[in-house]
């Protein structure tokens, strides 16, 4: 194996050991190139001289904290026969390591059409939420953002004055506009465009990386997804209408700032406890943590 110009000798030396495993003793790796997507992980394409290509993931600094990667093996187990993730090769819950059957005739998010795109992203997430499986554990937003903030407090971070006050005043939003009635489904918590691949020919859109899965309320996805991509009020307005077919959604407006709320808010935090990792995310978590207040803010004078 050749080393990867862009990248650093441990990661190089990482990549030596997992291709060299049992399971990969018969494949010729031809090229290797780094994919320049997510925050979480770093990943690689590898060209092989087999019948399909692989990628490899390796876990970013700062994640081992956040998450708890034997139950997102027992996940990737329990979703298998959905068909909506690229297919595990090799999961190693010591360390997150995780290789994947590369998904052929792929692109991303970024270069098809939007509207095609909402709709399979919908299918998506549908068949994922309507599913008979169930996740051991939640994901919460209660739960998971006094998770992060114990973390800091572990490791003396400093988080924005006032942050627990904030929270409280989230929690108290969520609850006024309704965003705990609803049933706790198998969701993905965080279907950023990065984590979609989609196939154009088949017209269908893949979902990976689980490590944030748990049982959720279904509209946080759909939420996270919006916020995340960047969806217009029309867009988000249809991309809501492909997926509630049954229902209509003229009241869905105040519970999906919440959730993008809440959203901004642990990522936020997430965000902070990476800078700590050295990571630089300073602007990134800038941005989240002045627009879950400006949400607030807006929210707040609807109430």
């Amino acid at each position: 194996m050749k080393y990867i110009s862009n990248t650093d000798s441990n990661t190089n030396e990482t990549l030596r050991e997992i291709l060299a495993k049992n399971i990969f003793s018969k494949t010729k790796f031809l090229q290797i190139t780094k994919i320049e997507s997510g925050m979480t992980n770093k990943n690689f394409y590898c060209k092989t001289n087999g019948e399909y290509d692989i990628v490899v993931r390796i876990p970013g600094d700062g994640t081992a904290f956040m998450i708890d990667r034997i139950e997102e093996k027992v996940i990737i187990e329990t979703i298998a026969n959905l068909d909506i993730n690229a297919d595990v090769l090799y999961f190693d819950e010591k360390t997150g390591i995780q290789v994947t059957k590369f998904i052929e005739q792929s692109c991303s998010l970024y270069t098809s059409n939007r509207l095609t795109i909402l709709n399979e992203v919908a299918r998506t997430l549908k068949r994922l939420h309507n599913a008979k499986i169930t996740f051991s554990k939640n994901f919460l937003f209660s739960e998971k953002i006094t998770q992060y903030i114990d973390i800091c407090k572990g490791s003396n971070i400093k988080l924005a004055d006032n942050f627990k006050g904030i929270i409280k005043w989230a929690l108290d939003i969520s609850q006024d506009v309704g965003c705990f009635e609803d049933a706790l489904l198998p969701c993905h918590n965080d279907p950023t465009p990065e984590n979609f691949i989609f196939q154009p020919q088949y017209k269908k859109a893949y979902l990976i990386d689980w490590e944030y899965a748990g049982t959720n309320y279904s509209h946080w996805d759909l939420s996270a997804f919006s916020l995340e991509y960047e969806l217009s009020p029309y867009e988000e307005e249809f991309f809501f209408n492909l997926y509630y077919t049954d229902m209509a959604i003229d009241n869905l407006a105040l519970k999906t700032l919440a959730y993008k709320i809440q959203q901004d808010l642990l990522w936020y935090t997430w965000s902070i406890i990476k800078i700590n990792a050295k990571q630089n995310l300073n602007k990134y978590a800038l941005k989240r943590y002045n627009r879950a207040i400006n949400n607030i803010k807006k929210i707040s004078s609807i109430l």
